[in-house]
């Protein structure tokens, strides 16, 4: 969807995996900033996760971001936690 293609274009070479929980997780598979993100995780990690909100917004709020989970940069596989909201008919 929407968000994976942002996540993709960025470079993070996302995958999504449904959770137990009703969530749809983001398994970002690299991180193509991680030397800033070694130096700075706060600035670096914060403004993704904004970038993904302003991705779910874009969706007329149909996807609600839950979480960032955050990983060693150098590895990556961050989790971007995110959930569906279905619109009332």
């Amino acid at each position: 969807g929407l968000m994976v293609e942002a996540m993709e274009r960025q470079g993070f070479a996302p995958s999504a995996h449904s959770t137990k929980r009703g969530q749809v997780e983001l398994v970002l598979h690299t991180c193509p900033f991680a030397s800033a993100a070694l130096t700075d995780p706060d600035a670096v990690c914060d403004l993704h996760l904004g970038m993904a909100e302003g991705v779910a917004h874009l969706t007329g709020d149909q996807i609600v971001v839950d979480e960032l989970v955050r990983r060693d940069p150098r590895r990556a596989e961050c989790r971007l936690r995110l959930h569906l909201v279905h619109a009332e008919p």
